[in-house]
């Protein structure tokens, strides 16, 4: 670790994205997700290099944990059938057998915490959860992940909401999980590069507040059509005001100049014969000179 020296390679038959890494506790194996489908989770041995064929995990796919202890591997294996809800199944590695199952949904990222009492899970859901892995009780769900939903529709979501943009739906997938090493917070990072630290329960019932410390990334936004239209109209109305100020600035030091104040100064006389007016009035030539006309 201390030289930074390439000591050892860990490849797969196939080649395959690698989404997910973990380390089990005492460093004996090494697991690897990635991609969607049969045999998107591998594992070897470290000290060996030698890959590790777990049968119980041929289905497995994208979110992978080592709870404390050895020898056992969790992964989200999806259902039986299209309407079953995935798990998160415990494998026993060398075993190669199914020791427990809990649900987790559409999860992309599992942690356990220190003790191995919890299992958090996150993904296209846009909630981070967390189960007892006991009882595999739901004891605490976060969503600050979501985005907000727009007011004009239920279709587009509020990407920034302090400016009032918004952007056609998009899914702000939890993408990595991990607990703090007194298992009193959990941390989560959003699709959108937002990271936040969650309370977790304590045995006392009592939890650390929620904290946003990595606020959402200051992306470009689309605007809808509305909005364009919207922001035309206010440029637009922007622009009449300006020009109007900028008349009535220009009649007034046309009527002090001439002695005369802005409403007597309504009309002007131009050597070029051009007639300039308040209200209803063309700019005479560059060249022109005007005096106010004589009343």
């Amino acid at each position: 670790m201390t030289s930074g020296e390439l000591t050892r390679e860990f490849r797969r038959g196939m080649r395959q994205p690698v989404n997910q890494m973990a380390v089990s506790a005492d460093g004996r194996y090494l697991a690897t997700a990635g991609g969607i489908g049969a045999g998107s989770v591998g594992v070897w041995e470290v000290e060996t290099g030698r890959e590790i064929a777990v049968t119980s995990l041929a289905s497995a796919w994208l979110s992978i944990a080592f709870p404390p202890g050895t020898g056992v591997l969790a992964a989200g294996i999806p259902g039986p059938s299209l309407t079953s809800m995935p798990t998160a199944s415990l494998i026993d590695i060398e075993g190669d057998r199914r020791v427990a199952s809990i649900p987790i949904g559409l999860a992309r990222c599992l942690a356990f915490s220190p003790d191995g009492r919890l299992l958090a899970f996150g993904g296209d859901e846009e909630v981070v959860a967390v189960r007892d892995r006991g009882t595999g009780r739901i004891v605490a769900t976060h969503d600050g992940h979501r985005h907000a939903d727009s007011p004009v529709a239920g279709r587009v979501r509020s990407l920034r909401g302090g400016m009032g943009l918004a952007e056609l739906p998009r899914a702000n997938s939890a993408w990595s999980l991990d607990f703090s090493p007194d298992g009193g917070r959990l941390a989560s990072c959003g699709e959108d590069g937002s990271v936040w630290l969650w309370g977790v329960p304590r045995a006392d019932g009592t939890r650390a507040a929620d904290r946003n410390i990595l606020p959402t990334p200051g992306v470009p936004a689309r605007l809808m059509p509305h909005q364009v239209a919207l922001a035309v109209a206010a440029l637009a109305m922007l622009a009449a005001s300006a020009l109007r100020r900028a008349t009535s600035a220009a009649l007034h030091e046309i009527g002090r100049r001439g002695g005369k104040s802005a409403d007597q100064a309504s009309s002007i006389r131009c050597s070029n014969g051009g007639l300039t007016r308040s209200g209803r009035w063309t700019m005479p030539a560059s060249s022109a000179t005007c005096k106010p006309e004589s009343t």
